[in-house]
């Protein structure tokens, strides 16, 4: 049945290049990727490399590196699946709107916190239109120590790929072998990973970057400058999807529904200045241009 459907969609025409949107975990891809998915003829993917759900993933694809020339089984069956249309693996394909894949010159959008690490071989493979989100290194540490994310392996699985190493982070062995604490931990792999995405930007200034604090504190704007720059239709459905999801708040660790006004300074009301200086001492030795002013560490 999926190879017959599959026959099927990959004769399809679709419309405009694939957006993909990526960014550290807990940044907010979800919530903007599923507002995404609310604009006509759109076809999401939300994390089809998940190694969680995905058969022959482990923890290690969280942390994956390949260099853009480069080839990895597991990210080629996934994305090539995805970039094309297709059933992939996983989480029921029947939960991603089904009836799109036949909607003439649909277009794919595909959210995965997977591939950030990897996010120059995926623009090599597959030329999408790029969306990388960017959110507080505190926010983040604070997000991932509530859902209790582990910590005894991150660092260990970036220090075991030698390409990785010498390509970005080898001036940066010594911060990350010295993170020990849960924050230290946290704040170490923000840095690295955000690391390797500035080493690119020059080289991609097409790379469409955004704050997760701007979305926070003016969503419909923000929403509507980034459906404008990705040429997606704008509609009232979208204007009451983005209305309800940042103004109700509905419980889970993974929910897309926040007061987002609570957001973007959560941290600044739920860390300790102790918490927030481990955060920042691991952070700033990777030398990003983000949150690197006295004022984004501030609690005022």
């Amino acid at each position: 049945m999926e190879k017959v459907l599959n026959y099927i969609l990959s004769h399809l025409q679709m419309g405009n290049r694939a957006i993909f949107i990526t960014g550290h975990g807990r940044s907010g891809t979800t919530w903007i990727g599923t507002t995404f998915k609310q604009a006509p003829g759109i076809l999401y993917y939300g994390e089809p490399c998940n190694p969680k759900v995905v058969k022959g993933g482990d923890y290690s694809h969280w942390f994956r590196y390949v260099r853009p020339d480069g080839s990895d089984p597991f990210f080629e069956s996934c994305l090539d699946r995805a970039f094309k249309g297709l059933i992939t693996y996983g989480r029921g394909w029947w939960l991603t709107q089904p009836y799109r894949r036949f909607l003439p010159r649909y277009r794919v959008v595909i959210k995965e916190v997977a591939a950030l690490l990897l996010l120059e071989w995926v623009y090599k493979r597959y030329q999408p239109e790029i969306l990388f989100v960017l959110r507080h290194p505190c926010a983040v540490a604070l997000s991932e120590r509530n859902k209790s994310t582990l910590v005894e392996r991150p660092i260990k699985e970036i220090l075991k790929q030698p390409n990785l190493v010498e390509d970005h982070l080898k001036p940066y062995l010594t911060v990350m072998e010295k993170a020990k604490t849960p924050l230290e931990i946290y704040g170490a792999l923000w840095g690295a990973r955000n690391r390797v995405i500035t080493d690119l930007i020059p080289k991609y200034p097409e790379w469409k970057i955004l704050f997760y604090e701007d979305l926070c504190r003016n969503p419909i704007k923000c929403f509507r400058e980034l459906f404008d720059h990705f040429n997606l239709t704008w509609t009232v459905k979208v204007q009451k999807y983005i209305n309800q999801t940042t103004t109700e708040e509905k419980p889970g660790t993974f929910s897309t529904y926040r007061v987002t006004n609570n957001q973007a300074d959560k941290w600044k009301r739920e860390m300790t200045p102790s918490e927030i200086e481990q955060v920042r001492t691991f952070v700033e030795p990777f030398n990003l241009p983000f949150y690197n002013l006295e004022s984004d560490w501030s609690l005022e």
